[in-house]
């Protein structure tokens, strides 16, 4: 797991946890907290923004991509890129049936936005 869990997690550590990895594996191809928009752009790895979240309310992806998807959209527009991705480390509590859909590609504009969810705070399998 990215986290234990009973760990409190917000956006800066899943930043450090992300940006680490990219950087192993890309080096100097990834960017760290790039200024854009009247914004600060979370990572810019490879020319592609990327938008680092945390949801500790929502579960599904659809309405996790609604709410977070126009600061995307406006980095991908001022960096001049076709695709950008929107990183969410969903924390919200589970329960029986909680949501598994954890990849998409929404098409907004002209910009294709990847969504990746990562998801923690799963109780003990006894409890679900």
């Amino acid at each position: 797991p990215l986290f234990k869990r009973t760990d409190k997690v917000n956006e800066p550590a899943f930043h450090d946890i992300v940006f680490r990895e990219l950087y192993r594996s890309f080096g100097d191809d990834i960017i760290d907290e790039d200024r854009v928009a009247g914004g600060v752009l979370d990572i810019y790895a490879l020319k592609t923004p990327l938008e680092l979240k945390v949801e500790k309310k929502i579960q599904d992806k659809n309405l996790i991509f609604k709410k977070y998807k126009d600061q995307l959209i406006d980095y991908c527009y001022k960096k001049n890129s076709k695709i950008g991705i929107l990183c969410v480390y969903e924390n919200s509590k589970k329960g029986p049936g909680y949501s598994k859909d954890d990849i998409g590609i929404f098409k907004e504009e002209d910009i294709n936005c990847v969504i990746l969810i990562f998801r923690g705070n799963f109780p003990y399998s006894s409890k679900i």
